[in-house]
């Protein structure tokens, strides 16, 4: 049975521009599962950690940003820091078969270099993947790139993109200021909302 139209985004990201994009947030990790992991490997550190999201939600830091988080995890040393860190795989991503559920979803494959683009389904990029035995339902959204073995077809490079493109009935800053460059439609300096 298919979602209903325009269907919130799973637990752990959201929607933004149309595109969906992993939540930032020390809950949006949580929510989806995402660890993080911090090591340093210099001679007189050696220091190994790994976030502990729950105790921090219980704390009430569900809505602060992670890469702020990072930044207060590295130390004082003289020189910097040389604390490294790291996403789990697990969490980073949405098998195609999940995507499939939710009817408006499309990934779209862009050439950054001649901005040729092409939409698809989540279920007939999984079937392509099955066809050419690199990938199935279960392969994850953020592995298709490495999944793409040929060039474009306009300007011959592999300089690939791909987004996850999540439609929604109302934009996501319907009511709210936005930032970012204006749309075909507005003149610079025009008010965004009166626009409508």
């Amino acid at each position: 049975m298919q979602s209903p139209p325009n269907p919130s985004p799973p637990p752990g990201w959201r929607v933004f521009n149309d595109q969906l994009m992993p939540d930032q947030t020390v809950g949006g990790y949580l929510a989806r599962g995402q660890k993080i992991s911090g090591a340093c490997d210099q001679r007189d550190c050696r220091r190994r950690f790994w976030i502990d999201f729950d105790n921090l939600i219980r704390r009430g830091f569900a809505p602060f940003p992670v890469r702020e988080l990072k930044a207060l995890l590295l130390c004082r040393r003289p020189g910097g820091c040389a604390m490294g860190f790291k996403d789990s795989r697990e969490g980073s991503g949405l098998p195609l078969k999940l995507l499939s559920r939710f009817e408006p979803v499309r990934i779209r494959l862009r050439c950054t270099r001649c901005k040729w683009e092409k939409t698809l389904t989540p279920d007939r990029v999984a079937t392509q993947l099955k066809a050419a035995g690199t990938g199935s339902g279960d392969t994850l959204h953020v592995d298709l790139l490495e999944k793409l073995s040929k060039p474009c077809a306009k300007c011959h490079q592999s300089a690939w993109a791909c987004e996850v493109l999540w439609p929604q009935a109302v934009p996501s800053w319907h009511g709210k200021s936005r930032s970012g460059p204006p749309r075909p439609d507005e003149k610079p300096g025009h008010d965004r909302l009166g626009s409508r």
